[in-house]
């Protein structure tokens, strides 16, 4: 899972920063084979 959101606690100071984000990730499972770490690859390159 990832969610990528707009970071609020820097906006609600009134800083005129609209590009902050914030990224979040977990990864869980076992990643045993090529095809399961490829897709965890292309996943982090987001």
């Amino acid at each position: 899972m990832v969610i990528d959101a707009k970071h609020l606690g820097v906006f609600s100071r009134g800083i005129k920063d609209d590009t902050s984000t914030t990224v979040t990730s977990y990864f869980g499972g076992k990643f045993d084979s090529q095809e399961k770490i490829a897709e965890l690859q292309n996943t982090l390159n987001y």
